[in-house]
């Protein structure tokens, strides 16, 4: 039995000697940096091209994809076979100009363009991405939030992968029989928090690496704190009026703590209240307190955590000017003079009736 022979490049030379490969595409490469021009024919072939190439009366056989960086133009040309569905793909915003010429055919697209990723920026890990009817297969999306594919190094990174899947990146395509087609997503950017539902209606998706979203959000200023007396009696209401203005481009609906020289204070409103965008509003509280002193009234607009990354309060803190609280003098020491005057008039009328009576 004969041993296997092996053979450099420069030995395979000679009368009768021919080289022969596998009936396979990428049985060899071209790396093109620069100007590819073909106008024979090429069997096998790895095409990348980064550069500008040209196929212009070209006869490409099991040479799919050639995947193009840079920009081709397929002009009277045939290509035929390859490894993939696609005769040639085009990433990102590469270039194809595709005139009179025919591809594989049948299930077999002449061209598709390919995101290499596909994310939306957005301020905090809150905010939650909706997709539908995207890629090669007008797929919609579950929600889907920062580091969506659970990576440790995307975490925090507010950016939200929204096609993992490479048909999900497919933006647009010429199929088998020429037929140009285009992606018609859309999406929905949506920020949930307890002052209510902030959303960002997307009707055509950009069909780009990445692009960021901004939120129409409201704008809360705390104008003023004024209180209806500067004396109140403990244990009794006293008007506080708290005016609040939303400069934002989206409603609010928020709570308004307070305290009083540090403490909790009770000022009767436990519900939320309600600034429309553009709106300025009118809060009447009523505050008391249980004890005696000179307190004053300090509010502040709450921010859900959910609005981290976010600016949503201008001026959030307001105070009353000074409140001097005591309690009301007895009330049965204001009623002795009327009792002692009513008891004084009742014996002098009863003396009167008495002595007329004798008299009679």
């Amino acid at each position: 039995m004969n041993s296997p022979v092996l053979l450099t490049a420069d030995q395979l030379s000679g009368n009768g000697t021919s080289l022969v490969i596998p009936d396979r595409s990428n049985a060899w490469s071209i790396d093109v940096q620069g100007t590819l021009i073909v106008s024979g024919s090429v069997f096998g072939a790895g095409i990348t091209c980064h550069g500008i190439c040209s196929l212009d009366g070209a006869n490409m056989s099991s040479t799919g994809p050639i995947e193009v960086f840079g920009e081709i133009s397929v002009v009277d040309s045939t290509l035929n076979g390859g490894i993939s569905d696609e005769d040639i793909i085009i990433w990102d915003d590469a270039e194809i100009t595709w005139t009179n010429s025919t591809g594989t055919g049948d299930m077999t697209d002449n061209w598709v363009n390919i995101l290499t990723t596909r994310t939306v920026g957005v301020q905090n890990g809150y905010v939650v991405f909706y997709g539908y009817d995207m890629g090669y297969d007008s797929v919609s999306t579950s929600p889907l939030g920062d580091n969506s594919t659970f990576e440790a190094s995307n975490m925090g990174d507010n950016v939200i992968e929204i096609a993992i899947d490479e048909r999900d990146r497919m933006v647009r395509w010429q199929d088998g029989a020429g037929v140009i087609h285009e992606e018609s997503a859309s999406a929905l950017v949506v920020l949930s928090t307890p002052w209510g539902d902030y959303e960002q209606q997307i009707n055509d998706l950009p069909k780009v690496n990445h692009f960021d979203v901004v939120l129409d959000l409201p704008m809360l200023t705390f104008d003023s704190l004024v209180e209806s007396d500067d004396e109140g009696s403990v244990n009794t209401r006293l008007g506080v009026m708290a005016t609040v203005t939303n400069s934002g481009d989206a409603p609010a609906t928020f709570l308004i703590p307070c305290t009083a020289n540090g403490n909790d204070a009770n000022i009767g409103l436990s519900l939320p209240y309600t600034a429309e965008a553009g709106e300025s509003v009118e809060i009447p509280m009523n505050w008391d307190s249980a004890s005696e002193g000179e307190l004053t009234l300090e509010c502040s607009i709450f921010v859900p955590y959910h609005f981290e990354g976010y600016t949503v309060v201008d001026v959030g803190t307001a105070s009353t000017n000074p409140v001097t609280w005591s309690e009301d003098e007895d009330s049965s020491t204001n009623l002795a003079l009327p009792i002692m005057i009513g008891a004084v008039a009742a014996i002098g009328i009863f003396a009167f009736i008495a002595r007329r009576n004798m008299v009679a």
